[in-house]
């Protein structure tokens, strides 16, 4: 997990936007799934993960996932599009 407060820098970064159907709404609303490319780095061991940061917000705009997926765990059409970042 990785601290609020760092969404707020999170907002001027470059960013992936995929949109898909919520299933679970009544209005035919949709889910917004937003990928940032970035790194994580775990001070107490130095050691350093790449990866996407993950942001899911419902058809409801409810923030329901929040995530940071390491690079060989992000599906490949996410990962096709953050390569352009890399």
């Amino acid at each position: 997990m990785f601290p609020f407060s760092f969404d707020n820098q999170l907002k001027n970064m470059n960013c992936i936007v995929k949109m898909s159907e919520d299933p679970h709404s009544l209005d035919r609303g949709y889910n917004t799934l937003i990928y940032f490319y970035g790194k994580m780095i775990y001070l107490d061991t130095n050691r350093v993960f790449i990866g996407a940061y993950e942001f899911f917000i419902n058809s409801r705009k409810t923030l329901f996932h929040r995530f940071f997926r390491y690079i060989q765990h992000i599906p490949d059409d996410i990962l096709k599009d953050i390569s352009q970042y890399l």
